[in-house]
């Protein structure tokens, strides 16, 4: 048995518990809530978002059913409905029977498509696309980014050629040129256009 303060406890009991700093991560950021975030997106029923009642109550389905592995947290049920609160996720609800979710691709592409100097050489790109549906004028593809940054100027920098890549592919693949693509700032809860 082990002494926490001046209560006894059993060996499970003490081992059972989060740490504390993990339960931070998952409250704040990092990698646990940017993985929390992108699971509750893949299976939320996008049609029950209108207030964070409802998204709660979804959250805490997908936790009793075992989708996520921990309860969401009240910041991230906010975070939640401030996307689909913003235009973007208002096209994405109004798309909702076209929406495909966590996507994976993979492609061989001529480098010369990001490097003129590498052309000829072939590179093979792949990844996984949170969010892509159907609109009049084309496919929609969205990711999320949970970066704790200071603009979405930053984050345009930083991920702009991910994004590319990604728009470039399912141009490819989907044989359709119109896709426009957009990053999600969570933190910030703005998104932008590359």
């Amino acid at each position: 048995e082990y002494q926490i303060g001046q209560e006894l406890v059993g060996e499970d009991e003490v081992f059972s518990r989060r740490p504390a700093w993990k339960e931070e991560a998952v409250q704040t950021g990092g990698t646990a809530y940017g993985t929390l975030i992108h699971r509750c997106m893949q299976y939320i029923d996008i049609q029950k978002t209108d207030s964070e009642e409802e998204i709660a109550a979804q959250t805490a389905q997908m936790y009793t059913d075992g989708v996520t592995e921990e309860p969401v947290p009240k910041k991230a049920i906010r975070d939640i409905a401030a996307f689909f609160a913003s235009p973007l996720g208002q096209r994405m609800k109004e798309a909702a029977h076209t929406v495909e979710r966590e996507v994976p691709f993979s492609l061989l592409l001529d480098a010369g498509w990001y490097e003129e100097a590498a052309r000829g050489e072939r590179i093979f790109v792949q990844g996984v696309i949170d969010g892509l549906w159907q609109e009049a004028d084309g496919l929609v593809l969205v990711d999320y980014k949970t970066d704790r940054i200071g603009s979405m100027a930053d984050l345009k920098a930083r991920y702009s050629v991910q994004l590319e890549l990604y728009r470039e592919a399912m141009r490819r693949i989907r044989q359709n040129p119109a896709v426009r693509a957009y990053i999600y700032s969570v933190f910030l809860r703005e998104y932008i256009e590359i």
